[in-house]
C-alpha cells in the first residue's frame, strides 16, 4: 500500500497524495490535464483569461508536472489546482474597489 504523501508544485500549492494506483480505460482527463510525450507524469495548465493575458508571458496562466504517471491521482491534483486558481482568476479580473 502507499503511503499518502504532500507533493509541492512549482506555484507551492499543496496537494495531498492519493492511495490510487490503478487506473482503468474508462478514466477521462479532468480539464487541464495533458501528458507530454516526453514524460510518463502527467502536467497540468490553465490559460490565462482574454483579460487578463497582458499580464502572462504566454498564453498560459500556470502550467506544471502533477507528478505522477496515475490518471486518478492526476485528476485529483488537477481539481484543486484548478479550484484555486480559479478563485484567484476571478479575484484578478473584478473591477477596482474606490
Amino acid at each position: 500500500m502507499r503511503v499518502p504523501s504532500i507533493r509541492l508544485c512549482t506555484d507551492g500549492v499543496q496537494l495531498q497524495g492519493s492511495l490510487m494506483t490503478t487506473v482503468s480505460d474508462d478514466v477521462k482527463r479532468a480539464t487541464g490535464v495533458q501528458k507530454r510525450p516526453s514524460s510518463n507524469s502527467w502536467h497540468w495548465g490553465i490559460k490565462a483569461p482574454s483579460d487578463l493575458k497582458h499580464l502572462y508571458a504566454s498564453q498560459w496562466a500556470h502550467r506544471c508536472s502533477l507528478e505522477t504517471a496515475d490518471l486518478r491521482e492526476a485528476n485529483t491534483k488537477a481539481a484543486g489546482l484548478r479550484a484555486e486558481w480559479m478563485k484567484l482568476l476571478k479575484v484578478a479580473s473584478l473591477p477596482p474597489r474606490d
